[in-house]
């Protein structure tokens, strides 16, 4: 189990008519959990897949749109994810020293979180998805040792689905507010792997 940093940031809009306001623009240092196995081992080439728990988010900022209704209050939007992983990786260097470069696709599943202040106000199903998908692109830096490997990999965990992406339809009688909300998150994580082989 390899513990990890994470850096996020929300995109979160609201589309009264004619304008638009946004929230929690600061970025969120929370933490990140990830299991993993690297297999089919090819010279340089090689495939990874992870288990990972993480949080992210977004803080509420001084330079919010809305910050003119009331002041600050370092409130915080956060959510954590289950996701899960399978990875391309490319070893450039695979000696004592190892340097490798991933990329893959990946799914989220919001696990927690979603029930809470501030978003209690889109729990319909209809409005938050909990399922997300995006791919990750890692660099990792790591030492060999005879039996066990230490090391340091960076994430960049894009998404390609929005966590809300709510667009009423006033024909319907839904007269409330267009808004949308996604996420940029990015994972320092320090790894201790044991050697199979």
């Amino acid at each position: 189990i390899n513990p990890g940093l994470t850096y996020s940031k929300l995109d979160w809009t609201i589309n009264p008519v004619g304008t638009e306001i946004s929230f929690y623009e600061d970025p969120l240092f929370s933490y990140g959990v990830t299991a993993g196995i690297e297999y089919l081992q090819r010279k340089n080439f090689s495939l990874a897949s992870e288990v990972l728990f993480y949080e992210s988010g977004g803080k509420e900022s001084a330079n919010d749109n809305h910050s003119g209704y009331s002041e600050p209050k370092d409130l915080k939007a956060k959510m954590q994810y289950l996701s899960l992983g399978t990875y391309f990786n490319f070893n450039p260097l695979d000696r004592t020293f190892k340097i490798q470069i991933q990329l893959g696709p990946r799914i989220d599943y919001i696990v927690g979180g979603y029930n809470k202040d501030p978003w209690k106000g889109y729990m319909n199903s209809r409005k938050i998805e909990r399922f997300q998908y995006g791919f990750n692109i890692g660099l990792g830096g790591y030492y060999n040792m005879e039996k066990l490997v230490f090391g340091l990999n960076v994430k960049y965990m894009h998404k390609l689905s929005k966590i809300v992406d709510y667009q009423p339809d006033p024909w319907d009688g839904e007269y409330e507010i267009p808004s949308e909300v996604s996420d940029k998150v990015m994972l320092i994580a320090v790894l201790v792997g044991y050697k199979l082989k």
